[in-house]
């Protein structure tokens, strides 16, 4: 369905154009096209003039009072059954109001949590895995000896061999010490 020279309540200038299918609108005004859904169980979108109010196109469950309630609460409110969200442009005389019902919304949240809750379980185990592998590695003897010496904590010292009965000189041992703290 094509619905052509749609005026936007009291609004000058070209008129829009309204596309309609497969439960699906879209309105097209100049370069500015707004697409809404359409039959989706349990959600609700419309047009409606912001000037007169007058509703230019809907699907679902739309209610006439959520404008009323919109201009007490704000763009965003729940009426107690759906969460609704409504925007207006300040280019042209239109508001768009799309609404999800409540229990579809908490249901949809649920389902997602049940997929979401033990996927981001078993990445948390994971992690701390292989956090603790890291950490045992990086605190393994190998480890804290490549540490030290790739920092230069390693001091060469040389210990001489001398001969007791004459005092002479008989070689030396060479020490690798590592003085630490603790």
């Amino acid at each position: 369905d094509v619905r052509l020279q749609v005026r936007l309540g009291a609004s000058e200038g070209p008129p829009a154009v309204v596309f309609a299918r497969n439960g699906y609108f879209a309105w097209v005004h100049g370069d500015t096209m707004l697409a809404l859904l359409g039959n989706d169980a349990g959600s609700s979108a419309a047009l409606v003039s912001a000037s007169t109010e007058r509703v230019l196109t809907y699907r679902g469950d739309y209610d006439p009072a959520w404008r009323d309630r919109q201009r007490r609460r704000g763009d965003r409110f729940f009426d107690g059954q759906h969460l609704v969200v409504t925007r207006t442009t300040d280019t042209y005389d239109i508001a768009a109001m799309v609404s999800v019902r409540g229990d579809l919304l908490r249901a949809r949240l649920t389902r997602t949590m049940l997929v979401v809750l033990p996927l981001g379980l078993a990445f948390g185990v994971a992690w701390a895995g292989f956090l603790q592998r890291l950490l045992r590695r990086r605190a393994s003897l190998p480890a804290v000896l490549r540490t030290a010496l790739d920092r230069g904590e390693f001091e060469l010292h040389y210990q001489p061999i001398v001969h007791l009965s004459d005092g002479s000189l008989a070689g030396c041992e060479a020490l690798l010490r590592w003085p630490r703290q603790g």
